[in-house]
């Protein structure tokens, strides 16, 4: 958890939704960037290569999230337990449509070029 940037200094104001979004950020970035395609099923990721990749992955959802709930806050007058909830809510839908749209072909795109689409959804 900590190589992977922590758990978020907004995730207390809706612990459970915070978590379930951000791991929906992670499932459309993994689904999209192909890092999970030549991964084997073992209990840990042998190669640093990966093991970076994913790692960037954790803390590109961490950023999406605090920086996109800290935007939400700036624009609303609701109270953040219920803005966090919107955006959490939010997340979970953009991310379930964003992992039905076909994975680019991977010659075609980086895989920081695919993030950062991800990232401007």
């Amino acid at each position: 958890l900590d190589l992977a940037g922590g758990r978020g200094s907004l995730s207390p104001l809706n612990p459970t939704k915070y978590t379930s979004a951000r791991r929906s950020i992670i499932s459309v970035l993994l689904h999209h960037t192909g890092v999970t395609k030549h991964l084997k099923l073992t209990a840990s990721i042998s190669n640093e290569h990966q093991k970076d990749n994913f790692v960037f992955i954790w803390r590109t959802a961490l950023h999406l999230m605090e920086s996109g709930l800290r935007l939400k806050f700036s624009h609303e007058k609701k109270n953040r337990k219920e803005s966090c909830a919107d955006f959490c809510n939010t997340i979970k839908k953009t991310s379930m449509f964003l992992n039905q749209i076909a994975v680019a072909p991977q010659n075609k795109m980086s895989f920081l070029q695919i993030v950062e689409d991800v990232k401007r959804v």
